[in-house]
């Protein structure tokens, strides 16, 4: 398994393989931490995705489980190289850049791309990705803490790709909560914002362990993003209110947030003020709760991972067919 890992994520991982008795080697490095959605923010990655392909290889793994996709791309590309299952590769439509479009002739060769919505999934079939390559999964994640109660009175904004923060801003008017964001590209005028400088990921989780609830919203419903954001704040017993899109309807469930569609700053103030009020609040931040504990296991996700990687070592193994009839 191949990733850029903090050091919970990494923890969490190396329990859940130790519970299902897998076998696994890692090889990780660090989180580029608050350079994340700056304009400097390759000079850090970029390293360490090259540092990261090379290592998996000199680990000569039977099957490589890329879980940051652009170092899958990378390895894509190598002669002889093991088959390779890559955790949800990002596919934007009409990507121009350089990056995106070496990813995309490079997740065409990748033997099994994992995507976590039937939605996504079936969007990278649409765009010519053959079915047998395509598998939708559902993501987990483990469980932080769970709460008792509504949290305290203010609402956290949080991540940085496809974000809408000036539906945001405009939505904040009257929301019933301050409305608190720290992401690395804030607008310059907050409005009714409370803006916070950029978080690291302590300050993040410090922040969104004690919020209301957790605000997601984005652009459109063009890419399945927000949804690792999502799974974050449920691990801690928070409730989410986040823009519909391919990935997050089939994880805003049950209870434990609500969707809005993209780009309606006057559904978003209405849930909002709603899930301002605590008995709301502690009603979903319960049912996040069970989700983790259940539906959204991040063990039942890295058994699945392990049992796609299994078989793509099956069919490598397998003698081949014989054309006798």
């Amino acid at each position: 398994m191949v990733g850029r890992l903090d050091r919970r994520e990494h923890d969490d991982f190396v329990k859940a393989v130790a519970e299902l008795g897998i076998d696994i080697e890692v090889v990780r490095s660090r989180p580029t931490g608050r350079t994340g959605g700056t304009k400097w923010h390759r000079l850090f990655s970029y390293p360490a995705h090259a540092s990261l392909a090379v290592r998996a290889l000199w680990a000569r793994a039977d099957v490589l489980v890329a879980w940051q996709p652009i170092v899958g791309a990378v390895l894509a590309h190598v002669p002889f190289r093991p088959p390779i299952v890559a955790i949800e590769p990002v596919v934007v439509d009409n990507d121009r850049r350089m990056v995106g479009r070496f990813s995309m002739r490079a997740f065409q060769q990748i033997e099994c791309l994992v995507m976590c919505s039937d939605g996504d999934a079936d969007r990278l079939i649409d765009k010519g990705f053959s079915p047998e390559r395509v598998v939708a999964v559902v993501r987990g994640i483990a469980p932080r803490c769970a709460r008792n109660g509504p949290g305290d009175a203010y609402f956290l904004a949080g991540g940085r790709e496809h974000r809408d923060w000036l539906c945001l801003r405009e939505a904040a008017v009257d929301a019933g909560l301050p409305v608190r964001l720290g992401a690395p590209n804030s607008p310059s005028e907050g409005g009714a914002l409370e803006l916070l400088p950029a978080l690291d990921q302590a300050e993040y989780v410090e922040q969104l362990r004690h919020a209301r609830a957790l605000v997601v919203p984005l652009k459109d419903n063009s890419r399945g993003a927000g949804l690792l954001m999502v799974l974050e704040a449920y691990s801690y017993g928070v409730p989410v209110i986040v823009s519909r899109n391919v990935a997050t309807v089939d994880y805003v469930v049950d209870g434990a947030g609500v969707l809005v569609a993209p780009g309606d700053a006057d559904a978003l103030r209405r849930s909002m003020w709603e899930m301002s009020h605590p008995a709301a609040a502690t009603a979903a931040s319960a049912a996040a709760t069970d989700l983790v504990r259940d539906k959204f296991s991040f063990a039942r996700f890295v058994q699945s991972v392990h049992d796609l990687a299994l078989r793509l070592t099956s069919e490598v193994d397998a003698p081949p067919r014989s054309n006798d009839r």
